[in-house]
């Protein structure tokens, strides 16, 4: 029914919302996050649902703090991650709770077994279909205009500014179209179903532009025929996944992708964006060579595709990409350098500095920081004794850091707030942004993410600082800023 991710798998994905919806920031400040999904995404939705599709108990939430909410997974889920990166000081609260002013911080109307079409998922019991969905949204819009005066202009300019997110479709062929004896199947060739889910998909998200929304990030279909309950149920003929499962998956999402091309161009101030679940999971799980993909932490047992109440789960989980018969499992937190020991390293690590820059001197007034020259440093001396747990082998660790492991750096913005705009020393030892990842690639690193920085003049210490002369920030600053990001992005690979 859905997926929680691993890790760095999901951390990536909120990156890659970061940088193409909020202009790179690490924490921008947006206002409000929406979320329309299956149980990928629910956070309790179904709790009060007449439906086997419910999450609100144990092992469920077991690694979470409040135990189980309703999330389809062991812990927090994706859509916990993107709200955190977001710089949100609480998780988005389920449509099901949500009150008051609240709802000014986003609304989370996401049902586990839910589809595209009105009829997926009703052979498990009440779900919330996109359509509901988007119902319940068009009431949250009222209330937020309510809010704000009765005034739908204002409300219709507060909710352009948000970020909004959409990942359904899976249950559409998990529980309807591959179901044995369904119509659809019968009524639809792969190539035809994925016309018409895109169709009616369409019509949707135009639905939800017209709500306010502008900034959508859209969840591409993930690789549902490498699923353990599907490989139980279809077998796979030798292969370690069902193939014409995930060939007719891999149609729809070639459909989505165009879709997103279209409603840019057709749609005014529309920024929709493609994140290809597919893709990034079933590289991230090739190139984990331990994780265990064939069987799941739990659920599995007498056919169930969720997980048995109060049973037990797996110890390890995360060794495990499957936390039920659908679900994705993630790992722990990235340890500090400060703390770090053992094999626990090759799990990776945090480098980051408070105050730190890409110059030397950044930072220095506030004290002892690790600069992103000692960070490198740092790294090399781990990338010795990762080298060291693999038989001294330069080359197995070179191939480890370089095929199977994710590295973002995040790093420029106390170069302008702490050293205020002064001159370039000549004096002073420094990375280009170019210099820095070519040090990363040196050491091995492969798939490096960089964030660009965040509207430094629109936060509440620079405009009290500086003023805005009318302006709602200091605009000399954001043009700064603007200027480092585009040669950011102008920046050869390595």
């Amino acid at each position: 029914m859905a997926r929680e991710i691993v890790k760095p798998l999901w951390t990536l994905f909120s990156a890659i919302f970061l940088i193409y919806l909020v202009n790179g920031a690490a924490q921008p400040q947006v206002p409000c996050y929406f979320i329309f999904g299956d149980s990928l995404s629910d956070s309790g939705n179904n709790n009060g649902l007449f439906t086997v599709a419910k999450a609100n108990f144990r092992p469920y939430g077991i690694d979470f703090p409040r135990g189980p909410t309703g999330r389809f997974s062991n812990g927090r889920n994706l859509v916990d991650a993107v709200a955190e990166l977001l710089g949100l000081d609480s998780y988005i609260p389920p449509f099901a709770t949500a009150r008051g002013m609240e709802i000014l911080k986003g609304v989370n109307y996401a049902s586990g077994s839910a589809g595209i079409r009105n009829e997926t998922g009703r052979q498990v019991g009440q779900i919330i279909s996109m359509a509901m969905q988007l119902q319940n949204h068009q009431s949250i819009v009222k209330q937020i205009a309510s809010l704000r005066g009765n005034n739908y202009s204002s409300a219709e300019e507060y909710l352009g500014k948000c970020i909004y997110s959409v990942g359904i479709g899976t249950n559409d062929y998990f529980i309807n179209y591959f179901v044995s004896l369904s119509n659809t199947s019968r009524q639809y060739t792969p190539q035809q179903y994925a016309r018409v889910l895109i169709e009616q998909y369409s019509q949707q998200l135009r639905t939800l532009y017209n709500f306010g929304a502008r900034k959508i990030a859209l969840f591409g279909l993930g690789a549902i025929g490498s699923a353990p309950s599907e490989v139980a149920a279809c077998g796979t003929k030798g292969s370690s996944c069902v193939a014409y499962i995930n060939s007719a998956v891999q149609i729809f999402n070639g459909r989505l992708k165009s879709l997103v091309q279209e409603l840019n161009s057709n749609l005014t101030n529309a920024k929709f964006i493609y994140i290809d679940y597919y893709g990034i999971g079933s590289s991230y799980a090739l190139s984990r060579g331990s994780l265990i993909t064939n069987v799941s932490c739990c659920g599995v047992k007498n056919g169930l595709n969720t997980c048995i109440p109060f049973q037990i789960p797996c110890r390890n989980r995360s060794r495990f990409m499957f936390w039920d018969a659908e679900l994705l499992g993630f790992d722990s937190y990235i340890p500090p350098f400060a703390t770090a020991r053992g094999s626990e390293i090759l799990k990776g690590l945090n480098y980051a500095s408070g105050a730190a820059g890409i110059r030397d001197e950044t930072g220095r007034q506030a004290g002892q920081i690790i600069s992103i020259e000692m960070q490198l440093q740092n790294h090399q001396s781990i990338v010795k004794k990762i080298a060291s747990f693999r038989g001294n082998n330069a080359s197995s660790a070179a191939e480890y850091l370089g095929r199977r492991c994710i590295y973002t750096v995040g790093m420029g913005t106390n170069d302008y707030t702490i050293n205020d705009f002064v001159s370039m020393s000549n004096t002073s030892r420094q990375y280009t942004p170019d210099q820095y990842a070519r040090t990363l690639y040196n050491s091995g690193a492969r798939k490096i993410a960089l964030f660009g920085l965040g509207r430094l003049g629109s936060t509440p210490y620079e405009v009290a600082m500086r003023g805005t002369k009318g302006s709602s920030c200091v605009a000399y600053i954001n043009t700064a800023v603007q200027i480092f990001n585009r040669r950011l992005k102008s920046r050869p690979r390595p």
